[in-house]
């Protein structure tokens, strides 16, 4: 993580407000262990729009809506996905993360299939210390068994912060650095994830688990190493 930061006389202070400028910035790297729970046997000939909402716990106890739609491109179909997410067990406005992204088909034989993933991504988040924003990309590939009415496959993936917008607070001004400057800071960092997923497809509904354990690209312990959620989507 690097940030320009001045010199504070108060040195315990300093050590504080960078703690928690550390612990956001974790937050940031690593909210979210996220991959497409899509039945890949249904995209050739199911409806081409799908509305979902996701829950469970991804570094934090999340809630997620979005919207794909299933489009050709030359022999094959792809997923176009956007999805908006937020933690729910302290509702904030302010802490978010947006994705846009594609779920494209690598190999298809018989029942087995193959795909990419890959989404740009936003996150943001605020304290009183100030107002972070980051971008970065997850991306992945999952792979497994699929039927019109069930699927089980795996999962891996990583998730990657390439760079954060920090805006400090008057607060950080009046008791760390004063001259403390705005802008873009370089903090590469993520995580791996490695998992599984399954699904039951009935009608034009759909549910499906994700579960599986995540890993510091850095070398570092993640707080909480295990990931887990439940998807429920309508199609038409």
């Amino acid at each position: 993580m690097s940030r320009r930061v001045g010199i504070s006389t108060d040195a315990a202070v300093v050590r504080v407000a960078v703690a928690l400028f550390a612990s956001v910035f974790v937050m940031l790297l690593s909210w979210r262990a996220h991959a497409q729970e899509v039945n890949l046997a249904r995209l050739d000939e199911g409806p081409a729009n799908r509305v979902y909402v996701r829950t469970g716990a991804e570094w934090a106890f999340v809630a997620g809506v979005g919207y794909a739609r299933t489009v050709p491109v030359g022999q094959r179909r792809l997923v176009l996905v956007g999805e908006l997410t937020a933690p729910w067990a302290a509702a904030d406005t302010s802490d978010y993360q947006a994705r846009v992204g594609a779920l494209v088909p690598i190999l298809v034989w018989r029942g087995w299939r193959l795909a990419g993933l890959l989404e740009p991504t936003v996150r943001g988040t605020k304290n009183d210390l100030g107002r972070m924003t980051s971008l970065g990309a997850n991306a992945g590939v999952v792979g497994g068994y699929y039927s019109p009415h069930w699927f089980a496959a795996g999962e891996l993936g990583f998730d990657y912060v390439l760079t954060t917008r920090i805006v400090h607070a008057q607060l950080y001004r009046d008791t760390v650095y004063e001259n403390a400057r705005d802008g873009w800071y370089i903090n590469p960092g993520g995580n791996y994830r490695l998992g599984g997923q399954a699904g039951a497809s009935f009608g034009r509904y759909e549910l499906a688990v994700r579960a599986g354990i995540l890993r510091d690209m850095m070398g570092g312990q993640p707080m909480f190493p295990l990931y887990a959620t439940l998807a429920f989507s309508t199609s038409w």
